[in-house]
This record gives structure tokens, C-alpha cells and sequence, in this order.
């Protein structure tokens, strides 16, 4: 487990370095891109973050659930890292195409990308709180690997918190 986390965040801190080749990539052209210019939406910082919260628990929602019924119905061995690589490659996209939808202050840029990723801050404050107060539910409960989960569960909702705020609030300055 503990190499396919230091593969994960080592692909995660590629994505963040190359973060202007990527959102090149997608571009102002793209079709999506220039579909939701046209929504007003977009131009409200608050309503944006909201819409970028709501989008993050989508994400969240749809993968988390994939991945629960591939395992649960699916024997199949690491497909559930198949699904999680692409959650991160669709995390990524979307969050590149909001990042050139947004048309605002750079100010309010960041407070759409606070607001957008806090859906991942908050779940990482659940995790923590989850880990500081955890009880096994009974006397054979495995501690250890529920431990591990919830340490997973907080590096990742980092992870994913700081690398939705990076490409969505910051500014691209690529010369």
C-alpha cells in the first residue's frame, strides 16, 4: 500500500508541476470550456465555489461508490486503483476547465477556489476527527488497519483539497 501512495502523490506533484502545460491542453478553446463561459453563473465567486463544491461531492460520490461496488461485487483484484487513477485524471480536467470558465478578480479567484475545495477540507476534518476519537466496535476490531484507512482517507483529502485549490485559485502564470 505504501508504494502505491508515494506513486500517487508523485503523479499528483507532476499534475501540480505541469499545471500550465495541462491547462494549455485543455485551452480556452475546448468545447466545454466555452459552453459554460456562456452560463452567468461563473461570474459570482460565491455561487462558482458553491457550484465547484457541489462538483467535488459529485466526484467524490460517483468514484467512492464505483470503487465500493467493484469491490463488493467485482473480484477482481486492483481495478478499485484503475477507478481511483481516474478520478484523479477527471478531479484534474474538471478542474482545468473551471479554472479557464472563472472570469473574475484574482481575489476572487481565490475565494472561489477556497470555497470549491473545502468540500476535501472538510472531509479531511472528518477523517481527523474520525482517527482522534475511533473506537472499535467490538472486542476483535482491527485497530490497525482501520487506523491505516482513516490515515489514508486524511492524505488523500489533502492532497486532494491543496491540488483542487492550486488549479482552480491560482493564478497560471506561464511566460
Amino acid at each position: 500500500m505504501g508504494i502505491f501512495l508515494v506513486i500517487a502523490i508523485t503523479a499528483i506533484l507532476a499534475f501540480l508541476l505541469y499545471k500550465g502545460k495541462i491547462l494549455d491542453w485543455i485551452g480556452e478553446h475546448n468545447k466545454l470550456v466555452q459552453t459554460l463561459k456562456q452560463k452567468k453563473f461563473f461570474q459570482s465567486y460565491l455561487l462558482g465555489g458553491v457550484i465547484l463544491f457541489f462538483i467535488n461531492g459529485l466526484l467524490f460520490v460517483v468514484f467512492s461508490l464505483l470503487i465500493f461496488l467493484v469491490g463488493a461485487f467485482i473480484r477482481i483484484p486492483f481495478l478499485h486503483i484503475f477507478f481511483m487513477i481516474v478520478a484523479g485524471l477527471v478531479a484534474f480536467y474538471t478542474w482545468g476547465v473551471i479554472y479557464h470558465v472563472w472570469e473574475g478578480t484574482a481575489k476572487e479567484r481565490l475565494k472561489m477556489g477556497l470555497i470549491g475545495s473545502s468540500f476535501f477540507g472538510i472531509l479531511a476534518i472528518q477523517f481527523i476527527y474520525s482517527l482522534l476519537t475511533f473506537k472499535p466496535s467490538s472486542e476483535v476490531g482491527d485497530l490497525v488497519m482501520a487506523t491505516v484507512g482513516l490515515w489514508f482517507g486524511i492524505i488523500v483529502t489533502l492532497l486532494a483539497f491543496i491540488s483542487c485549490f492550486i488549479y482552480t485559485a491560482l493564478e497560471n502564470k506561464v511566460e
